[in-house]
């Protein structure tokens, strides 16, 4: 982290906590009953310093926020930048912000009811989402994290933001007010944390990106230490009501608020912990959008899941897992023949357990890897070279694993034709292509490929096999064993905001190698409601044609023909854009025909397909 963006990350830090303190500070004279009035007066400079803080800092923010913008050096070029910083939607918001502090730092008087000052400085609470992650998104996703980091944010405003004052409230008021004070807060803590967890959850599902992510990115790894940092806060939170504040009704008043003070503020240094690595999650991407690096040396498959035994195995050390569990519970319960029950039951758990390690497979850092490529017709092309360059002395020509450096091998090569290369995802297969490949006595079964292919190199040569090897199960059975996307290329269509062939999703779209020899259909009716566009592999055809003379090459390779042979073959795409069917030019001539074209296509729209491409990843959407 640069230090221009550690400043900012801190300021951010900074105006966030300020803006919460303030508004928990505003917040708790309204849930103190009869004593408003004290505890207002009490945490009145407190809920003063907090809006002036987070105006200021705020400010500030707004000023250096605009000088990153503009890379400005001066103080002349940071006035120049200010006008369209203040353009921007992040200008826009945080200027509205600082409108709504004025506002409550306004309402903040003696004579104004307790409740209205509140009101501004939650808006500007609730703004602070259109300044990160969540306002970055699009569409019904973006609104929706929005909102429900809006809620996590004024329900973190209600608990963390209110534990200053509340420090302050219980070190200034009378003991019996301080107890009741913490008695009346209690159950606005308690709904807080509930919004906390619900809102962090939803957040976190739509933005880390799975267990990958939680633990193999930066961004994970801090939502880690945040959800951390929570548990021991809701454990001192939980040990204030449960036990603490019931002492100051005690024979010792004084040491147990001394004890309750420190608590209070141990819970408050911890909430501070929370903001600042709330703040530097802000700044970092969302693990969603990074590639994990997995740290373990095991993961959970459900492979085992596929093997009729094993998944036999895996019911009864359910079942006897289970038992042992009854029998625990049954003697805890009735008070009998504990002894016994505690023996049978380890006996159960230590022979069955084990078969749970049927779960694990070995794992790899990059084995939650995803191919960055559109699965693209350059990339396939380009990895159809290296290929060539790379693999054919060992795998083959075709790829089966006959290669002519095989001879006396004591370990075959892998077979890149068989269709259990859609089992191993991208990631494992970057590994192997990164790390190579051991033999069970240590030697090299297959080099590794780091220091002599750049990492593209590596995606394309693994876009490359996946097509290879689709088009081999196309040729042959029909169709390969998990779904295909079409391979992305760029279009020239008659409506210019089509550009790539993903722009079409959507739509139904019919791909043609022309050949001059046959009729090629032109223009299909729309089938089931939907549009049905046309795209020519050759560039300059009527209609939408392919921009990219790797387009022929690739889709040859996908249809398992050579280049010069694929003339005549028609490809259909769904509007998901997933590849349905090829139909090759020794096929029946009425597949040239759109009303036959047009019953194909009404079919696939009867039979969408509900489950993901399994080993090959779909990244054009």
């Amino acid at each position: 982290m640069s230090p221009e963006v550690a400043l900012l990350a801190a300021l951010r830090a900074a105006h966030v906590a300020a803006l919460l303190v303030a508004f928990g500070a505003l917040l708790l004279p309204t849930v103190a009953g009869r004593a408003t009035g004290l505890v207002e007066r009490t945490t009145h400079r407190l809920a003063g310093g907090g809006l002036v803080l987070a105006f200021a800092t705020g400010s500030l923010w707004f000023v250096l926020q605009a000088a990153s913008f503009a890379n400005a050096t001066d103080a002349g070029a940071v006035i120049d930048a200010l006008p369209g910083t203040a353009g921007t939607r992040f200008g826009q918001v945080l200027l509205l912000r600082l409108v709504l502090l004025l506002g409550a730092l306004a309402l903040h008087r003696p004579r104004c009811p307790a409740w209205l000052a509140p009101v501004p400085a939650g808006i500007a609470v609730a703004l602070q989402p259109l300044l990160g992650h969540a306002g970055a998104q699009s569409g019904l996703l973006g609104w929706s994290l929005c909102g429900t980091e809006a809620v996590h944010l004024l329900a973190a405003g209600a608990w963390i933001g209110a534990l200053p004052p509340l420090l302050v409230a219980v070190a200034r008021l009378p003991t019996p007010m301080a107890a009741t004070l913490c008695r009346r807060f209690s159950p606005i803590g308690i709904g807080a944390v509930a919004l906390l967890a619900g809102t962090g959850l939803a957040q976190g599902s739509a933005l880390i990106g799975g267990m990958p992510g939680l633990f193999g990115t930066p961004y994970g790894r801090l939502a880690l230490v945040k959800l951390a940092l929570f548990v021991l806060m809701l454990g001192l939170a939980a040990a204030n009501r449960l036990w603490l504040v019931d002492r100051l009704d005690g024979p010792r008043p004084a040491r147990a608020r001394a004890v309750l003070r420190n608590a209070i503020l141990g819970e408050t240094a911890l909430g501070g912990l929370v903001v600042i690595a709330a703040a530097s999650m802000a700044n970092l991407p969302p693990g969603l959008h990074e590639q994990p690096l997995w740290p373990f040396a095991w993961q959970i498959s459900g492979l085992a899941l596929r093997d009729e035994d094993l998944r036999v195995e895996i019911a009864n050390a359910l079942l006897m897992v289970g038992l042992s569990v009854a029998l625990l519970a049954n003697a805890l319960y009735w008070g009998r023949l504990r002894l016994v029950a505690v023996l049978i039951s380890g006996g159960l758990l230590a022979t069955w357990l084990p078969s749970f390690g049927l779960f694990l497979v070995p794992a790899h850092p990059t084995s939650f890897y995803t191919s960055p490529t559109r699965f693209a017709v350059q990339d396939i092309v380009q990895g159809q070279a290296l290929f060539r360059e790379n693999c054919v002395s060992c795998h083959g020509a075709d790829g089966s694993g006959a290669g002519a450096q095989t001879t006396g091998a004591s370990i075959r090569p892998a077979d890149l034709t068989a269709p259990h290369l859609f089992d191993h995802p991208d990631g494992e297969m970057f590994w192997w292509l990164t790390d190579g490949i051991r033999a069970p006595d240590g030697s090299a079964a297959m080099p590794a490929f780091a220091e002599t292919l750049s990492e593209a190199d590596r995606w394309d040569l693994i876009d490359y096999l996946r097509a290879h090897n689709a088009g081999l199960a196309f040729r042959g059975s029909g169709a390969p064993p998990v779904p295909i996307p079409a391979p992305d290329l760029p279009v020239r269509c008659p409506d210019p905001r089509i550009a790539r062939l993903a722009d079409l999703r959507g739509g139904l779209v019919v791909l043609v190698a022309d050949d001059p020899s046959l009729p090629a259909p032109t223009t299909i009716p729309p089938q089931e409601g939907l549009p049905v566009t046309v795209v020519r592999l050759r560039f300059g055809q009527e209609g939408c044609s392919a921009l990219s003379a790797d387009a022929w090459p690739a889709f040859a390779i996908l249809a398992g023909l050579r280049p010069e042979t694929l003339a005549g073959t028609t490809f259909l795409v769904d509007a998901d854009g997933w590849l349905r069917a090829i139909h090759h030019p020794a096929g029946p001539p009425a597949w040239s025909d759109p009303a036959r074209i047009g019953a194909e296509l009404r079919d696939i729209c009867t039979q969408p397909l509900t489950h993901s491409a399994g080993g090959l990843h779909d990244h054009s959407h």
